[in-house]
């Protein structure tokens, strides 16, 4: 029995000194630095610009001066930006049991480069009418287009971006990508999506690319494909051209 009680009495200090060592885990301190086009929109995944590995969700402590910070699906933060070529905004993140696990600040930087994706962020269309809005070609992008996957993936409650939709055009002699937007029948309202879409993989990572896992390429530009969304994201740094974004659409 005393074998029994001192038994007891260690595994209690065992279980107790794992509690306040987890409790006293030091708490990680990142810092990361995303570029903007002049007055475009841009969607970020936090784990990636941070270098973090285990961090299930995100929240903004401190907003940049002039423009805007939001968190959407716990993980990607959208910036507008404001009238500042430079700025910062302050994280906390935590890991899927709710705990703090650091604080993080992100450096927002204005690029001079005039060639890239337009981000489609906001239009309004009438109820059965459909949206057209062109993306990329070669003149916007000042390159060909070789190679492009997308990924579209549902934000608005209930609608899971039902009308929305991406595609491209590589076999026409002038390739473009372009999203459109037929809504529901009956539907007068405000639709929404997160986008994303890379071109041309860069050839220092050609054969990198060329070994990951691409079943989850089977459901690229298919609304709901969240795996696909955060897959491109995660590899984003791969493509010579790449952007996210939150499309949205008011029916009327």
């Amino acid at each position: 029995m005393k074998n029994l009680i001192r038994f007891g009495i260690i595994l209690i200090a065992v279980i107790q000194f794992a509690c306040e060592k987890e409790k006293s885990a030091p708490l990680i301190s990142a810092t990361g630095k995303v570029n903007f086009l002049s007055q475009k929109q841009i969607l970020i995944s936090l784990n990636t610009a941070l270098n973090l590995t285990n961090a299930a969700k995100f929240e903004v402590t401190t907003g940049p001066g002039t423009g805007k910070a939001e968190i959407y699906l716990d993980k990607f933060m959208i910036y507008t930006p404001g009238s500042d070529s430079t700025e910062n905004a302050t994280v906390k993140f935590y890991d899927a049991s709710g705990r703090t696990l650091g604080n993080g600040k992100i450096t927002f930087e204005e690029s001079q480069n005039s060639c890239g994706i337009i981000p489609f962020t906001k239009a309004e269309v009438a109820q059965g009418n459909t949206l057209n809005v062109h993306l990329a070609d070669n003149t916007l992008l000042c390159a060909n287009i070789e190679y492009v996957h997308i990924g579209v993936n549902g934000v608005s409650s209930g609608l899971n971006g039902n009308g929305f939709s991406l595609s491209t055009s590589l076999g026409d002699a002038t390739p473009t990508v372009d999203l459109s937007y037929t809504p529901p029948a009956g539907f007068v309202g405000t639709s929404k999506i997160l986008y994303v879409v890379g071109i041309n993989v860069k050839p220092e990572y050609a054969s990198q690319y060329a070994k990951i896992n691409q079943a989850w390429l089977d459901n690229s530009g298919k609304p709901g494909s969240g795996d696909v969304i955060t897959e491109l994201i995660t590899i984003s740094y791969m493509f010579e051209y790449f952007i996210a974004s939150i499309a949205e659409v008011t029916v009327k």
